[in-house]
């Protein structure tokens, strides 16, 4: 009886070690810790091919949709991505891009400080992205001084901007934290020199939280404001009611 409960246990465990075995559960430990990175992986992908979709030109545009390059003026002005502040996802200028082509006044759209994380997921997600309509560069903010007239938007400044100037480049700093990083694109402007300023929020409309905006309202705002030629309506079209206090 006892050599049999012995021999049972043996087999018993022999069946648990055996090569098959141990190779299953390599695989299922293998896959419990890449889940949550390939499930990351996958959201990425479809919020990449999301961002293409908007970007593919329409076969029969109809009234409203997005201009093409023969509806636009001429490029007047620069707008400059500063990518010094670590965050700014490929999407947010995905976006931008988009804004770029579908409005009537389009910017010269550049990317500056493109390289690391980002530069790889661009890679990834738009294989073809240095074919857009956008000057990706590897240079920093430093490099493109030289012979400019830079402004350097900021919600922290004293100076409102009331007029867009055709002759200037315009910087719209990374994706910038509040709480994390008050005042960081002040901060850097004045380390570099550059001069600040604001979007005229405060003059048309009362915010519920402070007035740091997104990468993409700021340059949708700089873009409706070429077109209509008026703060009030840019900000009234592009600021949403969420955001607002109604009086």
């Amino acid at each position: 009886m006892a050599n049999l409960e012995e021999s049972t246990e043996t087999a018993s465990e022999t069946t648990v070690l055996s090569k098959n075995a141990q190779k299953r559960l390599l695989k299922q430990q293998k896959f419990a810790e890449t889940r949550a990175e390939w499930k990351a992986k996958t959201r990425e992908k479809k919020r990449a091919r999301k961002a293409q979709r908007r970007l593919e030109p329409l076969e029969d545009p109809k009234p409203g949709a997005r201009k093409t390059p023969t509806e636009q003026e001429p490029k007047l002005g620069q707008i400059l991505i500063d990518l010094s502040f670590e965050g700014l996802m490929n999407q947010k200028i995905c976006r931008c891009y988009a804004l770029n082509r579908r409005t009537t006044k389009p910017y010269r759209l550049v990317v500056a400080g493109l390289g690391g994380d980002l530069e790889r997921r661009m890679e990834t997600a738009f294989p073809e992205y240095t074919k857009w309509d956008i000057e990706f560069s590897s240079k920093s903010l430093e490099e493109y001084k030289n012979g400019q007239t830079i402004v350097y938007l900021s919600p922290d400044a004293d100076k409102v901007l009331s007029e867009i100037d055709p002759a200037c480049t315009y910087v719209i700093g990374g994706l910038i934290d509040r709480n994390r990083h008050k005042n960081a694109a002040a901060i850097r402007a004045n380390e570099l020199g550059i001069e600040t300023a604001k979007l005229p929020l405060g003059d048309h409309i009362k915010l519920k939280s402070s007035q740091v905006l997104t990468i993409v309202h700021v340059y949708e705002l700089m873009c409706k404001q070429r077109e209509c030629g008026s703060w009030a309506e840019a900000i009234s079209a592009v600021i949403p009611e969420r955001k607002r206090v109604h009086e």
